[in-house]
């Protein structure tokens, strides 16, 4: 029986759940022997010290968007491959205002962050708000400032209180008030207001701590079913216990995970598989600003060897996005997670292959931001543990949507080669059994093709010509 290019086999599915479910089974086990959050994580005045901020003038466009064109630098290479821009856009601001309800009743359990009957969430929240919206107002010019109404609610002072109680001034505090963690530089502040106004990468932020680098996208679906089962456990309940795993998994996003949480946005993440795998979630401005990994774009992609026939998927889709050579490249792929196997040069598009044996290799790096204004203006564990199994599923493997995707992604524009028949044949590409398709396909199994027809046109390489892979299906 021929062996599935891309199916696990039943063993390696138990395989890949098992080593999911353990990675984050360990990470549960640590936090619970010790679920407070230490206070080194959730110190900001330092932290992301590369996020660019909004500029003191900075207007909103017509419809209301930021928009900004970011420049990547796509490796240290000696070669050609110049940098490349991607568009940055956000849409900051609301239509109406917020209103705030408090309440007796807690959003959430008490827990190490919040005892029983204290006000701090409250007191936080309004003064973010007042602190984040003033700033606000001094760097849009189009902000509405702060107003101060009674409208909603009036604040009295009663004079029916308990008078065996009086009330107490406290004198012992200083007159004076203390300066900002970051000092009289609000370029920090500013970091972290620029941060909140982009939703979108947030949540891509928040989300990459379920990617685990170096799986598969045909793996993906059984290690996301191991890591769901651990997270929708009665132990990982426990809010000050899930707080910790994420502050262990990734500790630079603990401050914004411990917000999450409180304000209830992990269920969207812990609900299913898909919250969990992301859609079109991939956000590669605040991954380079905040030092986060979410993509397998985000690897270097190594100098291949001088003599070498074939080179990984992995590093041939980087390289397709890193050259910008279709538009369809233009943006990454929406999931995180490579394709599997390797390409021979032969069948690799030609943007591709010529950057394969430059020295020094490629990667992603970002180099600047330039905010455009409707103004012109300058601008290892081995312990054992057991597995809960509910969550392994074959039948609800998410894995082929992933796979799917990315390979769809690079291929459809030029088809497939030749050696690919299997994989565009599978059944997660849907079938096709069209007589004319398959006698018009090329027989072969590598490499190029010969005396096939060589379609030319007009296009963009060098001067002008676009050729046509011969060897494609």
């Amino acid at each position: 029986m021929a062996t599935d290019p891309l199916r696990l086999d039943e063993e390696e599915y138990r395989v890949v759940y098992e080593n999911g479910y353990k990675t984050w089974s360990a990470l549960m086990e640590e936090a619970s022997d010790d679920p407070g959050l230490p206070p080194a994580s959730l110190q900001v005045e330092h932290l992301f010290p590369e996020h660019p901020y909004f500029p003191v003038g900075l207007e909103l466009d017509d419809s209301g968007l930021l928009t900004a064109s970011s420049t990547w630098v796509p490796g240290t290479g000696s070669c050609d491959l110049s940098s490349f821009e991607q568009p940055f856009q956000i849409l900051p601001y609301v239509a109406t205002p917020t209103r705030l309800f408090m309440s007796t009743k807690a959003p959430v359990p008490p827990s190490a962050w919040f005892q029983q009957y204290d006000n701090h969430l409250t007191v936080l929240v309004l003064a973010w708000a007042y602190a984040l919206s003033a700033r606000w107002a001094d760097i849009i010019p189009q902000a509405s400032p702060l107003e101060y109404t009674d409208s909603q609610a009036e604040w009295v002072a009663s004079q029916s209180y308990d008078k065996r109680t009086r009330p107490r001034i406290n004198t012992s505090t200083s007159a004076t008030p203390e300066e900002p963690i970051w000092g009289r530089d609000l370029r920090q502040f500013d970091r972290l207001l620029t941060l909140s106004c982009n939703a979108h990468g947030v949540k891509s932020i928040l989300g990459s701590i379920f990617y685990e680098p170096g799986i598969l996208c045909n793996a993906s679906g059984p290690w996301l079913q191991g890591t769901l089962a651990v997270l929708q456990s009665r132990k990982a309940g426990d809010l000050d216990i899930l707080a910790r795993m994420f502050s262990l998994r990734s500790p630079h996003l603990s401050f914004l995970w411990l917000g999450a949480i409180i304000a209830g946005l992990h269920r969207g993440f812990l609900k299913s598989l898909g919250g969990l795998l992301g859609l079109n979630r991939i956000d590669l401005h605040e991954a380079a600003w905040t030092g986060t990994v979410l993509s397998f774009v985000q690897n270097p992609v190594p100098q291949q060897q001088e003599r070498a026939t074939s080179i990984s998927r992995q590093d041939e889709f980087t390289l397709a996005f890193l050259t910008q050579g279709i538009s369809r490249y233009g943006f990454p792929p929406i999931y995180p997670y490579p394709p599997p196997g390797s390409t021979t040069i032969d069948d690799l598009d030609l943007d591709v292959r010529l950057h394969t044996a430059c020295p020094g290799g490629h990667g992603l790096k970002f180099s600047k931001i330039t905010w455009i204004r409707p103004r012109p203006t300058s601008s290892s564990m081995t312990t054992v543990i057991p597995v809960d199994y509910t969550q392994l599923d074959p039948d609800r493997d998410i894995s082929e949507i992933s796979t799917r995707n990315i390979f769809m992604w690079m291929r459809e524009m030029d088809g497939f080669p030749i050696n690919e028949r299997e994989i565009y044949q599978h059944e997660w590409f849907g079938d096709d059994d069209s007589d004319d398709d398959e006698r018009n396909r090329p027989e072969g199994d590598v490499g190029s093709s010969m005396g096939c027809n060589l379609a030319v046109t007009v296009g963009g390489w060098v001067s002008g010509v676009m050729v046509a892979r011969c060897n494609s299906l």
